[in-house]
């Protein structure tokens, strides 16, 4: 169903250098308060997460940052009266964010009288003397005056807090773990969908899902299978699936290469999609450029240059199933070790001795 865009737009009833605030009170005992993600741009008509909670008929506070800066404590305390006005009307303070939002979800959650936190792809800290080790794309925006020591503390924290992250990317199960100190900490894996955890429940009905899990009214088990169902028509699982096929060495290349050409149908236009597609491309050519012999063939090269005949039945049965589970130079090594090794090789060798 196709909602006029009036609908979605927030009331902008607050504005400094760092931040716009918008509001829409739809009544009720509950408030949603979204932080938006990196790159989305501060336009002065609305907020992250509009929809969905307009759709819903959910009170909401939208807090959109100026700058890509991980909503500094500055930008919020000069607002403090005016949000803590709102937030003390409601029974159920919400905080929910992706990504840089989710840190800022996190963050402010104690400011804000928060009951409960989403918190997709949370980051603990963009700070390289924290991060460093794991996690490098957003060092461009680190500024230390801001970002030293920002990593959350429990006594800046409340709420039950529900971090949904993929466990599979190194960088977002890092942040995870930075936050695990916090209280009320309930992690929710959703695995295989990389960093755009927050796309499995883009949906109005699947982030309604989100806030009943949330409230209590589901089990963890039945969030957990209904965000492995929602996963599998999204581009971010298609993406991910792609990405940990390319990096496992090229042996279902082609399988990866068809995922990631139905995630650029359902993202179309996406930039790191297309990016993916060319590499898997340039890899399956690399790949089909070069002629792999058969294992079959393989074994018959050993035995011509060994054992100088070619292999009998009897060797090939010992000695292909062996080549075919040959992973590393290692592998290799211990099959010529094994024909060297072997009678036939011996008794040529004392032979060939002889005759010289």
């Amino acid at each position: 169903m196709e909602y006029p865009r009036e609908l979605f737009m927030g009331n902008r009833i607050y504005e400094n250098d760092s931040i716009e605030i918008f509001f829409d009170d739809r009544g009720g005992d509950m408030v949603v308060v979204t932080f938006n993600e990196l790159f989305y741009s501060s336009n002065g008509m609305d907020y992250w997460g509009s929809a969905p909670l307009a759709t819903l008929a959910i009170s909401a506070l939208g807090i959109v940052s100026k700058r890509r800066d991980w909503f500094p404590e500055r930008g919020l305390v000069e607002a403090a009266e005016l949000l803590h006005a709102i937030t003390t009307r409601f029974k159920k303070v919400v905080t929910y964010g992706f990504s840089q939002g989710a840190y800022g979800a996190i963050r402010h959650s104690k400011f804000l009288s928060a009951t409960h936190v989403l918190a997709f792809s949370p980051q603990c800290s963009i700070s390289p003397s924290l991060v460093g080790h794991f996690e490098t794309q957003y060092r461009e925006y680190y500024c230390p005056d801001i970002h030293d020591g920002m990593r959350p503390e429990p006594f800046q924290v409340s709420g039950k807090l529900f971090m949904f992250y993929d466990p599979y990317s190194k960088a977002d199960r890092s942040h995870v773990e930075f936050l695990s100190h916090l209280p009320d900490f309930c992690p929710m894996p959703i695995r295989n969908v990389g960093h755009g955890t927050v796309r499995v429940v883009a949906s109005t009905s699947a982030f309604n899902k989100v806030l009943d899990f949330a409230f209590g009214k589901i089990e963890p088990n039945e969030m957990y299978q209904f965000l492995r169902r929602c996963k599998k028509s999204t581009a971010a699982h298609l993406v991910a699936l792609s990405e940990r096929s390319l990096a496992s060495g090229g042996r279902h290349d082609s399988w990866a290469l068809s995922l990631c050409r139905k995630a650029d149908a359902i993202a179309s236009g996406n930039a790191s999609v297309a990016v993916l597609q060319k590499r898997l491309e340039m890899a399956i050519s690399e790949r089909d450029s070069h002629v792999a012999l058969k294992d079959s063939e393989i074994v018959q090269a050993l035995y011509l240059a060994i054992l100088g005949r070619k292999a009998d039945p009897g060797g090939m049965a010992t000695y292909k199933p062996a080549v075919r589970q040959a992973k590393t130079v290692k592998d290799f090594a211990n099959i010529v070790s094994s024909m060297l090794n072997s009678r036939e090789y011996k008794e040529r060798a004392q032979r060939s001795a002889i005759t010289t």
